[in-house]
């Protein structure tokens, strides 16, 4: 594997890590947490706190392992199908957490 596999390997376990931590902490968060879409989540309007955060927080920490995934390819496969995929996981994984945070912001709003 040369320098540029090496440093997009490194790239995707960055993501991973950061994506894996904010999963984590929302678990573990005693308030609801907000998305970073700017929707307004307040104790007020969600009905089970814990379960809501750790719903949350799974989002994350599968997205953190997607990215994980696709760091890997390099070792497996060709750099082109590496691309492809870190493409699917960034422009693919964003709307699907969108759509799924609405569902579970309704499963647990009040």
């Amino acid at each position: 594997m040369e320098n540029e596999g090496l440093l997009f390997v490194a790239i995707c376990m960055a993501c991973a890590v950061l994506f894996l931590i904010m999963g984590l902490l929302a678990r573990k968060k005693p308030e609801p947490v907000q998305f970073w879409s700017g929707w307004e989540v307040t104790e007020k309007n969600i009905r089970d706190i814990p379960a809501y955060n750790r719903a949350y927080g799974r989002i994350w920490i599968v997205y953190a392992l997607a990215w994980f995934l696709a760091g890997l390819t390099p070792f497996i496969t060709s750099a082109p199908i590496s691309v492809i995929l870190i493409g699917i996981v960034c422009f693919g994984g964003i709307p699907t957490i969108i759509l799924t945070y609405r569902k579970i912001y309704k499963k647990y709003k009040r």
